[in-house]
């Protein structure tokens, strides 16, 4: 798995960067400080910020070496954005112990 930003910088929890692509929904950012998940990890949640609106940021998924950010709502942003993740949700998954798989 590719490092990225989320992984580098683990306690920057806003970060202004851009769209890069986009669909009704979901878009991947230049940088990121939403962290994507994994074993048995959620992904962050938060908002994503723009001139235009916000927007909640409610998962985020891999493709290849692009991170998906997933949409509350079916909105399509483009440009230059904030994005925020949640620090309780961040801290509580941080927190929780992963039990054992069965």
């Amino acid at each position: 798995m590719a490092r990225h930003f989320c992984h580098e910088h683990p306690e920057i929890l806003t970060l202004v960067t851009r769209v890069v692509e986009a669909r009704p929904g979901a878009l991947v950012l230049g940088e990121t400080p939403f962290h994507h998940g994994g074993g048995r990890q959620l992904p962050d949640r938060g908002v994503l910020r723009w001139s235009g609106g916000e927007v909640r940021v409610v998962g985020v998924d891999v493709t290849g070496q692009k991170l998906w950010h997933v949409l509350a709502d079916p909105v399509e942003v483009s440009g230059t954005v904030e994005a925020a993740v949640d620090p309780e949700f961040r801290e509580l998954m941080i927190q929780l112990p992963l039990a054992p798989i069965s």
